[in-house]
């Protein structure tokens, strides 16, 4: 699968966010939008759940795997084992969004990204980063990039 990178910003002219198409030099791609009215937009906990229980719920997607920034693995074998339950059943949606709940409320375990798999078509799978960064295969970054936009901007109203 060929990969399409891309990273949210706020556009400062428009204050609208978007998402930039980038190769994998991020210093320099980063660096330049820095100067061209464009600031970093970094992902939330609570917006990664919200974006998380879109895809899960409305858009038939599967969660592959989720990272947190601080490696415990009496919390990697929970985790596992939630979303091996959730492939079964989407019901416990609720047992790990109330866990993610409870870990936003520590304030010392964050997620770092999540990765999803399209469970129609062609299993088409994308990624998306704390930083605002997601990775989709070419043909799925206009389709993904567009629900994400709409995601964070209602979530921006409320």
């Amino acid at each position: 699968m060929q990969r399409k990178f891309g990273k949210l910003f706020r556009n400062l002219n428009t204050n609208k966010l978007e998402f930039l198409e980038f190769n994998q030099n991020y210093y320099n791609f980063s660096k330049k939008n820095s100067q061209n009215n464009h600031n970093q937009f970094h992902v939330s906990d609570e917006l990664l759940i919200k974006i998380i229980e879109h895809f899960l719920l409305k858009e038939n997607y599967e969660i592959i795997s989720i990272e947190f920034f601080l490696e415990d693995d009496e919390l990697d074998k929970e985790i596992i084992e939630i979303l091996r339950c959730l492939k079964k059943n989407k019901k416990f949606w609720t047992v790990l969004k109330s866990k993610f709940l409870d870990l936003v409320q520590c304030d010392d375990i964050h997620i770092k990204k999540v990765s999803f798999k399209c469970l129609i078509g062609n299993g088409s799978m994308f990624l998306i980063q704390k930083n605002g960064i997601i990775i989709t295969s070419i043909s799925d970054f206009d389709k993904i990039s567009s629900i994400l936009l709409k995601i964070v901007n209602e979530y921006s109203i409320t």
